[in-house]
């Protein structure tokens, strides 16, 4: 056989190879559970990519769903790592995982390399996570039903290319949708044509939640402060913009502001910003994020894909104002000059609207109260039952 690059195009077209028998069998396995009027699953295998954090927003809700299932409906809920970088070692997936979720089962935490997903126990149902895990969920046929949890559109993710276009695929194997935002159901059900629930993303109050009322933000003669999401590998967040924008306000208001940026570990003095941006990169708590966020007079996020990112959410819930870019897929949540501001992509647009932010109280005031209005309308439990009546054909 031809020796082909090892980059990762090529292992992805690879690892994502499926056969017309492969897809016969899948789409019994689909139309069978299609003509079920009722479902009740008692074990789901869930299939999660790498991870290193339990909090990192997308994973942290799969396994909070994954964890709700096991402790109100019975569930044994499996989480399969089925791209392991620890090849069958499932210790440091239980021991990062158990941050999160003290009591989860070990037995029922799995780790396999990729190619040997097939080797995991039967289970009633699988829910595929990543776009990569669609093609694990198509070939693996020891169950009863195919779910796809889809937290955004991850074909935008990529340039044109392979790798979109394997991405863009898995939307069209039929799997029934779990969506994470109504905006990213809208869209899979758009380019699907599968059943699907939207689900709205929440917060836990117990940890985000604004000051006590009255309680400033800041000592007298502290400066205003900013937070940035800021992730330079990560193109849907724009960060260059970032960047421009917040050496702007930088420049206009000098040391009456101090500008931070989390979500990620990266050098500003290689972008030019030493001066400008803090970066405190990934914090090591939840709670560490929400005490950032109810210190900080503005939170600015840019998301270019389906989902809006839990960042304004969280934001929102901690009294803090948010500026984030005009999105069509999340008007059920962002409203301009209701609940956040939001712009075009403009560099002295989005300048102008966060100084005057920082600048007008009054306009701080009403953002912060509309924001928190509406992030205390969703709620953890509610959403996961809506999931769960889905799963089980209840309508």
């Amino acid at each position: 056989m031809r020796s082909l690059p090892r980059t990762e195009p090529f292992l992805l077209a690879e690892r994502c190879d499926y056969t017309e028998a492969d897809l016969r069998a899948h789409q019994r396995v689909m139309e069978e559970f299609a003509r079920l009027r009722s479902f009740a699953p008692q074990s789901i295998n869930w299939l999660v990519p790498n991870f290193r954090n339990v909090f990192r927003g997308g994973i942290y809700t799969i396994l909070r769903l994954a964890n709700h299932f096991r402790k109100t409906k019975g569930v044994r809920s499996r989480v399969v790592v089925y791209n392991s970088h620890h090849g069958t070692n499932s210790d440091p997936y239980c021991q990062e995982l158990t941050r999160g979720f003290p009591d989860y089962p070990r037995e029922d935490v799995i780790a396999l390399p990729d190619g040997r997903a097939g080797e995991m126990p039967d289970a009633d149902a699988i829910v595929a996570t990543l776009w990569t895990s669609a093609y694990v969920a198509l070939r693996f046929n020891r169950t009863k039903a195919k779910f796809y949890l889809v937290q955004d559109f991850e074909s935008l993710f990529y340039a044109s290319g392979t790798e979109a276009a394997l991405a863009d695929a898995t939307y069209r194997f039929g799997l029934y949708g779990i969506c994470n935002s109504p905006g990213v159901g809208e869209a899979y059900r758009l380019a699907s044509g599968a059943p699907a629930v939207s689900f709205w993303p929440a917060v836990d109050p117990s940890i985000f939640h604004p000051l006590p009322p009255g309680e400033p933000k800041h000592a007298p003669g502290e400066p205003k402060q900013v937070v940035f999401y800021g992730r330079p590998q990560e193109p849907r967040n724009a960060f260059a913009l970032g960047m421009e924008v917040l050496s702007r306000v930088k420049d206009a208001l000098g040391d009456g502001v101090r500008i931070v940026s989390v979500g990620a570990d990266w050098d500003p003095v290689e972008f030019g910003v030493g001066d400008v941006i803090e970066v405190l990169g990934l914090l090591p708590t939840l709670e560490s994020v929400a005490d950032l966020y109810r210190h900080c007079d503005a939170g600015l996020i840019f998301m270019m894909t389906k989902h809006p990112s839990y960042q304004p959410i969280e934001y929102m819930a901690c009294g803090c104002p948010t500026v984030s870019n005009i999105n069509p897929a999340n008007r059920w949540l962002l409203r301009d000059g209701d609940n956040c501001l939001l712009c075009k992509p403009s560099i002295s647009c989005f300048t102008e609207k966060l100084l005057t932010l920082l600048t007008d109280e009054r306009l701080s005031a009403k953002i912060i109260e509309a924001g928190i209005r509406t992030v205390a309308g969703a709620s953890w439990h509610r959403e996961m039952e809506r999931v769960w009546r889905f799963i089980c054909k209840q309508g």
